[in-house]
């Protein structure tokens, strides 16, 4: 899901599991939002949105030929002047790197790169920085009933 949180410093959202929710397995307790564009994987949105009650959060929509408008998951899924508003915004290094390899638009790829030196970050196309949010993380254990 992509989110633009539009508040003043990060905000960490809890992944605490609600009723409807309880099906859906998210390997941590939390994730945060930072100002600017965030990238949040389904699942955990799925089970963190009902935390979040606030002015500042903007989901990005697509707006399809029928009129409607369905949530944004990815870059790939916006069109190039949505994709280069979203580079613009981002903030950490981490989005920037997972986009950069996600998306194969050249004039994407250039922004990114440009928001990464502007923000002094290692230039994606030449480091061999990995996003850290494709590392593998275990399941949390569960607690039995006894």
């Amino acid at each position: 899901m992509l989110v633009n949180w539009k508040g003043s410093g990060p905000t960490t959202v809890p992944l605490i599991h609600t009723e409807a929710t309880k099906h859906i397995n998210v390997a941590r307790p939390s994730f945060m939002l930072w100002p600017g564009m965030n990238e949040i994987p389904d699942n955990e949105w799925e089970v963190g949105k009902v935390h979040i009650d606030s002015p500042y959060l903007e989901v990005v929509e697509l707006k399809r030929k029928d009129g409607r408008k369905t949530p944004a998951t990815k870059i790939t899924d916006l069109e190039l002047k949505d994709a280069l508003t979203m580079v613009n915004q981002a903030v950490g290094m981490d989005p920037l790197y997972r986009w950069f390899q996600e998306d194969s638009r050249e004039a994407v790829r250039a922004a990114i790169i440009v928001a990464c030196t502007k923000k002094k970050f290692p230039n994606p196309a030449t480091s061999n920085l990995e996003p850290l949010t494709d590392i593998e993380i275990p399941p949390l254990p569960t607690m039995k009933d006894e």
